[in-house]
């Protein structure tokens, strides 16, 4: 298969976007996953302090 030169540039432009959407995409994953566990780790976190609150004061 021959490819010119407009069709070299287009097939490299194609790959370098798709390669940067990917990377930018698994940025974002990696940073949302770990945003996610922090918010969830926080809440449980609180929580269990309300209910120890309310333990102590039922005691």
């Amino acid at each position: 298969m021959h490819l010119g030169f407009k069709q070299k540039i287009i097939v490299s432009a194609g790959l370098f976007l798709g390669a940067s959407l990917f990377i930018f995409g698994m940025l974002s994953f990696i940073n949302l996953k770990q945003d996610l566990r922090q918010e969830i780790e926080q809440t449980q976190l609180a929580k269990a302090h309300a209910l120890k609150l309310e333990i102590d004061s039922w005691f």
